[in-house]
């Protein structure tokens, strides 16, 4: 395979890039985030992601795009694009996104939670496993200070 042909684009790499990016500005990222991420799944650079993404790939995701856009400006609150200024949210939908949010931090927090207690047992058996290890150690250090007959015979015993 040429150079030429190992840097040309395939479909797959296209969507794969495209979702990447989404699902970076989805998460409250931004499309630089996405680059970085995309360039490494793809094994290119994020300068070589941008560039493709900005030059062929955006068009095809442009409703998705501009979903995103317009959730991120509801929930930062920011003056939406010229497209979405049009439809002025209600009392209701701004209560719902409060809601949604709301949510969303509980959720998390709940996880944060769940996480602390995994890590808080994992942290307790690897001070286990340290005090195990550390005794074999003092029991090896021991034992290769016996006399040659006395370390034959425990090393048979074990």
């Amino acid at each position: 395979m040429t150079r030429n042909q190992e840097s040309q684009w395939t479909e797959q790499q296209d969507l794969l890039l495209g979702q990447t990016i989404l699902t970076h500005m989805e998460n409250n990222g931004t499309q630089l985030e996405g680059f970085q991420a995309a360039a490494l799944i793809l094994q290119r650079t994020p300068a070589a992601c941008g560039f493709r993404w900005n030059k062929e790939v955006r068009k095809n995701f442009s409703e998705q795009l501009k979903r995103v856009k317009e959730k991120k400006a509801e929930i930062k609150g920011l003056k939406p694009h010229r497209e979405v200024r049009e439809k002025r949210s209600s009392p209701a939908q701004s209560q719902d996104v409060v809601a949604q949010v709301t949510q969303l931090i509980e959720q998390l927090v709940a996880e944060n939670k769940e996480l602390k207690v995994q890590v808080d047992k994992r942290d307790g058996e690897i001070a286990k496993l340290t005090h195990v290890l550390q005794r074999a150690r003092e029991s090896i250090d021991f034992s290769e200070t016996l006399p040659g007959a006395k370390r034959k015979a425990l090393k048979a015993d074990a």
